[in-house]
């Protein structure tokens, strides 16, 4: 009795919830950027991972520098 209520409590909220996560439309609505230029998207792209990449080099050669 306890068991199958509380699987229809969880079958009725999986349902709800998977619902009310899809945001419908086209690919990419839900990202923070616009795909529409392929050249933004690019350099966006390069930035994000460039960045962080180059970061560890920088700080190096920086301590390796400094007298």
């Amino acid at each position: 009795m306890i068991a199958s209520s509380f699987a229809n409590v969880a079958r009725q909220f999986s349902t709800s919830a998977s619902r009310q996560g899809l945001h419908g439309g086209h690919l990419g609505e839900n990202l923070p950027f616009s795909l529409g230029s392929p050249m933004s998207t690019t350099i966006m792209f390069l930035a994000f991972l460039g960045v962080p990449f180059a970061a560890p080099f920088i700080v190096v050669s920086h301590q390796m520098l400094k007298k």
